[in-house]
């Protein structure tokens, strides 16, 4: 049982996981550079990958990010380790009477536990998953289904606070530990001129609550209590904290090709972050 969340891990044979992964991810090898991820980790200079034994004996070799998020996949590159990436689909349906915290954990915890059935053949691998949402008045606002959908999520946010939790979970064998990272973002009050702007622009779809940071709609933010990575999809501090517990050092200042997004400085400091940890 994990202590911080009360959920029953059971452990699944072989077969039943091998048949969970074909039904719920597709995998797939690349990582940020073309060749294959396995060859690549296969020729990496030891001191790169920087394996070695967690706590719990785990020999951590190989990373790989269970999500189809292009900002997810830009964040963890930035700290400098190298991973490959799993596509996995899973369920985001709040259950009645669940909290947004707890939600938004299930999910990524749910996301690793696809992906790590995607490699389950191999023992050293580690998955990381994650789950962002934007929370107004105990409403989980995830992706707009269209463009109305997106203005009426802008018109709710307009003028006022809200929170953006981000969540992880890295799974492996046998073991699993869990982050969790909330910011408070303030919004100005947006016309609807405005408005039908930023939704014209395409911006808003397949982003959780109808806007991205990190694009045109930081002109909309008036204040940021927390992390900006958070707001972004992937907490750097929390993810770093987790590989390290797992014997997996990240290395923030070594450049990383695929880093693209420039510097950005937040005022204020995290509503909260916690890292727990559970073995199964």
């Amino acid at each position: 049982m994990d202590s911080a969340s009360g959920w029953i891990l059971a452990t699944l044979d072989e077969t039943a996981c091998r048949r969970y992964a074909r039904s719920h991810c597709q995998r797939r090898t690349s990582c940020t550079n073309d060749r294959p991820f396995a060859e690549r980790v296969a020729q990496e200079p030891r001191d790169r990958i920087k394996a070695g034994r967690g706590p719990q004996g785990i020999l951590v070799r190989v990373l790989y990010l269970a999500s189809q998020s292009p900002r997810r996949r830009e964040l963890l590159a930035r700290l400098g380790v190298p991973f490959g990436v799993l596509d996995v689909q899973v369920p985001e349906q709040r259950a009645p009477g669940e909290s947004a915290e707890t939600y938004v954990r299930r999910v990524a915890f749910d996301k690793a536990e696809a992906g790590r059935a995607c490699v389950i053949s191999q023992p050293d691998a580690l998955v990381l998953g994650g789950d962002t949402e934007v929370v107004l008045d105990d409403v989980v606002f995830g992706k707009p289904r269209d463009q109305a959908d997106a203005a009426a999520m802008l018109r709710r946010l307009s003028g006022r606070m809200h929170r953006v939790i981000s969540a992880l979970a890295l799974v492996g064998v046998g073991r699993h530990a869990q982050a969790v990272s909330i910011s408070e973002v303030s919004f100005d009050v947006l016309d609807e001129d405005a408005i039908a702007r930023y939704v014209d622009s395409g911006e808003p779809l397949g982003r959780a609550g109808g806007y991205a940071i990190q694009g045109h709609a930081e002109a909309f933010i008036t204040r940021l209590s927390g992390s900006y990575s958070t707001v972004m999809g992937l907490p750097l501090r929390e993810t770093a904290l987790l590989l390290r517990e797992f014997g997996v050092q990240a290395r923030a200042s070594q450049p990383v090709a695929v880093s693209r997004f420039r510097s950005h400085s937040t005022q204020g400091s995290a509503q909260h972050g916690d890292v727990s940890e559970s073995t199964q």
